[in-house]
């Protein structure tokens, strides 16, 4: 799989074709993040800096945050290794500031779904003050999701204000990247049902046997285990 290297307009640096592993952590409804090893003789290996973008495809971008060089003596080769997070959670480096003259930003009988957006509205998208736009995002379509609430934020951090709001209702934020539009799209999305007892979605099951899992552990661990308990204070005497 190609890597796409893009810098913060969307535009593309260069590609990185070869690369020791890569690791991506998709979240539905909380920070996301990666890692890519690389030998730093790689071509293009130098390309993965701060503040770079890397593009898997539409579903899968992230920015790097934290890059590290390793050397060792026995060996000949140095490992370049890019830590970040995915695209949509650059909100992250937002708070969430009131309204010019209000004490809080404050919202009544509103949806889930709508606070969110309005809070990627004020704050990235298209807030008052231009300076703290981040020019990539859009907002795509409203699902109407999400249940009727009070809600009310005061300078903190907006992806922990969002998730927060998200994971009270079981709701996912997605991220679609358009590298020909140059568009990061926010959505408010529902998850996918795949439990056995509905037949709307396939099943999600997890088997050796059927390739859908690598790895099957089987613990029995008694080094925790207790069947005593004392129950007392800490006074003095008896």
């Amino acid at each position: 799989m190609n890597i796409l290297i893009l810098d913060d307009s969307l535009e593309q640096v260069s590609l990185l074709s070869k690369y020791v592993s890569l690791n991506w952590n998709r979240q539905f409804n909380s920070q996301g993040s990666f890692e890519i090893n690389v030998n730093l003789s790689t071509k293009n290996a130098e390309e993965l800096q701060v503040g770079h973008i890397v593009y898997l495809n539409s579903e899968h971008v992230g920015i790097i945050e934290r890059v590290e060089i390793t050397r060792e003596t026995n060996i000949g080769s140095e490992i370049l290794t890019a830590n970040g997070i995915e695209l949509k959670d650059i909100m992250g480096r937002r708070l969430t500031v009131p309204p010019a003259e209000s004490e809080k930003d404050e919202y009544v009988a509103q949806s889930t779904e709508t606070i969110v957006r309005s809070l990627l509205t004020k704050h990235i998208v298209s807030p008052t003050d231009t300076v703290r736009a981040i020019n990539l995002f859009s907002l795509g379509t409203l699902n109407s999701v999400g249940k009727s609430k009070d809600f009310s934020t005061r300078y903190k951090p907006l992806d922990e204000e969002v998730y927060t709001l998200l994971q009270e209702d079981t709701l996912g934020l997605t991220c679609m990247v358009d590298i020909l539009t140059k568009d990061a799209v926010y959505e408010v999305i529902e998850g996918l049902d795949r439990t056995i007892d509905q037949s709307v979605n396939p099943t999600a099951i997890f088997s050796l046997k059927l390739g859908t899992a690598s790895q099957n552990i089987v613990l029995h661990d008694a080094q925790s285990m207790k069947n005593m308990a004392y129950v007392g204070g800490e006074g003095e005497g008896t």
